[in-house]
């Protein structure tokens, strides 16, 4: 079993979120130590773990002689990460031979600075919410347990905007999801311009459309933003209009004003094309795609 920075054990169950999951409460009594562990909310805030009401529930369960509290947080691992991205100017779009037309023209937008999750959300991450009634379960292959570091996949956008606001974040704008996987010059790939390979990106013909996050490090783009091609599809928050790039605004795009069809990232099936970073497609809103999943953005 692991141990926190104290030497007291912590389970699985602790990694989850980007804030502290468990708690652990340890005082001394008669001159002798003790402790016990008790979960916070999903996504657990400080401000609801650190209260003097909290502190008053345990002295009362292990009496008054308690003389000293030492309360010690324990954070998640290394699923959660957050990429900041610098804001400024990049190409958007694509104008090759090969791509869509729905990806012309290729112009220049100004973003402010923003985070994005290195990976995409996964099942471990995705069963706390469920378990706390906040969050559906997932339609299709759902096992947290053996399943834990794939993405989770079979929600819907709804789901997925909620997940991210307990996160204390958002899903990502169509704009800023290519800024990450484009960087500003306008890379193919989240890597370069070579075309994806199974060292780089969970594609079907690699033997499975989905996989265990960041299990393709080579795939990653150079700021460090896994599962950009290949793996689960991605929700962003833009809804879809085909031929958006003609008007868009060039500082902070929010996609289009039409609410039938949401906009979706995170190539990774069909041809060498589709899987450049610059293929968008449009779905509808209540979709819940057995390969769709998503990844958090924030300012």
């Amino acid at each position: 079993m692991c141990q926190d920075d104290a030497g007291l054990p912590i389970d699985s169950s602790c990694l989850v979120g980007p804030w502290p999951s468990c708690v652990w409460f340890w005082g001394v009594r008669n001159g002798v130590g003790f402790g016990e562990r008790g979960h916070t909310s999903v996504s657990g805030r400080v401000d609801e773990i650190l209260t003097a009401a909290t502190i008053r529930s345990r002295v009362a369960r292990h009496g008054e002689s308690v003389v000293l509290w030492l309360i010690i947080l324990v954070f998640p691992g290394f699923s959660r990460e957050r990429i900041a991205i610098s804001g400024g100017p990049f190409l958007m779009g694509c104008d090759r031979s090969e791509c869509a037309d729905n990806t012309a023209p290729v112009h220049t937008v100004e973003l402010s600075a923003f985070w994005i999750n290195a990976f995409e959300v996964t099942q471990a991450e995705w069963e706390p919410c469920v378990a706390a009634g906040a969050c559906q379960r997932p339609m299709g292959v759902y096992d947290p347990v053996t399943l834990a570091d794939w993405p989770v996949v079979g929600i819907t956008r709804a789901d997925a905007i909620n997940f991210c606001d307990r996160e204390y974040g958002r899903l990502p704008t169509e704009a800023e999801w290519e800024r990450a996987a484009a960087g500003t010059a306008g890379r193919v790939y989240p890597w370069g311009d070579s075309p994806p390979d199974c060292s780089r990106a969970q594609l079907p013909a690699c033997g499975a459309a989905i996989g265990p996050v960041g299990a393709h490090p080579k795939g990653a783009s150079p700021e460090g933003v896994h599962d950009l091609v290949g793996n689960a599809w991605e929700w962003v928050s833009d809804f879809y209009e085909a031929f958006y790039y003609r008007t868009s605004p060039a500082l902070n795009p929010q996609g289009g004003t039409s609410q039938r069809l949401a906009t979706v990232r995170g190539p990774s099936t069909w041809t060498i094309a589709h899987t450049q970073v610059t293929f968008r497609l449009g779905v509808p809103v209540p979709t819940r795609g057995v390969s769709l999943g998503f990844r958090c953005a924030g300012n």
